[in-house]
C-alpha cells in the first residue's frame, strides 16, 4: 500500500493535502466514497469541476474492482484503499486493492466509431478515466493491484484558502 512517502516520490514534490480511505468490497461503499470526496474537496478548497472529475474517475475504478475484481464476488476480506494527494499543481489518486490481478491499462481501446448498439461491452470506463486524468500507471505489488493516476491542476481549480500542509 502506498503511503505519504511514496506519494511524495510519485509527485516528486511535497504533498500539500493528503486523504486516505479504505472501502470494503461492497457496492454500497461507493456512496460513502462519493460523500468522502465531496467533503475532502470542500476542505481542500477544490472547485466543483475537479471534485466531479475525481468522483467520476474513482466511481468507475472502484465500481469495476467491486464488480469484477473479486472472484467470489463478495469476499469479506476484499479491501480497496483510495488515496488522494494534492501538491501545488498536481492531483494524484492511488487505488490499491487485493482483488485478482487486473491491469486496466492493457485493455483495448473501445471502438468509438461503431454504432453503440453493435459495440462490444467494456473498456469505455477506463477510456473516460484516461481522458480525465493526464497519466495512469499500473503496478502489481505484493499481490495487490496499484493504480496511480495524476492530473495537473489548473490554478482556478483550487481556492486560495487551501490548507498549507495536512492530512485531511
Amino acid at each position: 500500500m502506498a503511503d505519504c512517502l511514496s506519494l511524495r516520490q510519485a509527485l516528486r514534490v511535497s504533498v500539500v493535502v493528503h486523504y486516505s480511505l479504505t472501502l470494503n468490497n461492497q457496492l454500497t461503499d461507493i456512496a460513502h466514497l462519493n460523500e468522502s470526496i465531496e467533503s475532502f474537496s470542500i476542505r481542500a478548497g477544490l472547485n466543483q469541476r475537479l471534485s466531479l472529475q475525481m468522483k467520476v474517475v474513482l466511481d468507475e475504478i472502484v465500481g469495476n474492482i467491486i464488480k469484477y475484481g473479486f472472484t467470489d464476488n463478495r469476499n469479506s476480506s476484499g479491501k480497496i484503499n483510495v488515496e488522494i494527494a494534492i501538491s501545488s499543481d498536481t492531483l494524484i489518486l492511488i487505488v490499491t486493492d487485493n482483488a485478482r490481478f487486473f491491469n486496466p491499462l492493457t485493455q483495448s481501446r473501445p471502438d468509438l466509431s461503431s454504432n453503440p448498439e453493435n459495440r462490444e461491452l467494456g473498456g469505455l470506463g477506463i477510456y473516460i478515466v484516461g481522458k480525465i486524468m493526464d497519466e495512469m500507471q499500473y503496478q502489481r505489488i505484493d499481490g495487490k493491484n496499484v493504480l496511480t493516476l495524476s492530473k495537473s491542476i489548473p490554478d482556478e481549480s483550487v481556492s486560495g484558502d487551501r490548507p498549507d500542509s495536512k492530512t485531511i
